[in-house]
């Protein structure tokens, strides 16, 4: 995980990342592929719950905020809020860094630059996304959370 904190992740990394972590769990226990076992199951009997996800969102807004905050990575927050010139191809848009963050966080680019000056309340936006994935978002966590 050297370096998750500028990984640009779409749902297929999201997925393979998770794949992996799974096959890890599996390799642990000596299960093999012919066993036909869920994932639910694995996790079970480790005990535990999927944690790479987690761990990679908050490194990510972790560095995130500390780029911001810090006089010395100025140029980090400028290539954050800023846009390159030039043209592109006329196809997709590549997904940046920037849409990873606010996927996560739920923020908009300047409410997360804004954040990001104030260290408490970073600190507190990081903490309040640690569920968050790509896939859905800080907006699903609180619906999740708010259900009864």
């Amino acid at each position: 995980m050297y370096g998750c904190e500028a990984w640009t992740l779409g749902k297929k990394e999201e997925g393979k990342l998770k794949a992996a972590e799974m096959w890890l769990y599996r390799q642990l226990l000596s299960i093999r592929w012919q066993d036909k076992r869920t994932n639910e199951s694995v996790l079970f009997e480790l005990g535990i719950e999927r944690s790479l996800m987690n761990e990679i969102n908050t490194r990510r807004l972790g560095y995130n905020g500390h780029a911001i905050n810090s006089q010395k990575t100025d140029l980090v927050s400028t290539a954050l809020v800023g846009r390159v010139e030039g043209c592109r191809k006329r196809e997709r848009r590549a997904m940046s860094l920037t849409d990873n963050i606010t996927t996560i966080t739920g923020l908009s680019v300047g409410e997360v630059v804004h954040t990001g000056r104030d260290r408490e309340g970073w600190r507190a936006a990081v903490e309040s996304s640690g569920g968050a994935t790509i896939e859905h978002g800080v907006a699903h966590e609180r619906q999740v959370s708010d259900a009864p």
